[in-house]
């Protein structure tokens, strides 16, 4: 996987390092909390399965951005100017 931009690398990095382990755990709570009420089914088989996404979406994430930094040394992709505020 190789990113065009910052933003794409940016956008997959909060999705499989923040959003998805965040609803993983939520998903557990509720279910664990509300049984009777909701009856949330199969907390740890899909809280498995998404830390099993997660894994492989950092995993691919990584790649990319070694590959995109060595596109970027190389002179392949442009530098991109990055502003700062405060």
């Amino acid at each position: 996987m190789i990113f065009k931009d910052d933003k794409t690398y940016k956008t997959l990095k909060y999705l499989f390092s923040i959003a998805l382990p965040a609803i993983s755990v939520f998903y557990v709570a509720l279910s664990d909390l509300w049984t009777g009420v909701f009856d949330l089914p199969y907390p740890a088989q899909i809280s498995g399965t998404i830390g099993a996404i997660v894994v492989l979406g950092n995993t691919l994430i990584g790649v990319g951005a070694e590959k995109y930094d060595a596109m970027r040394k190389n002179g392949e992709i442009a530098e991109e100017k990055t502003y700062r505020t405060k």
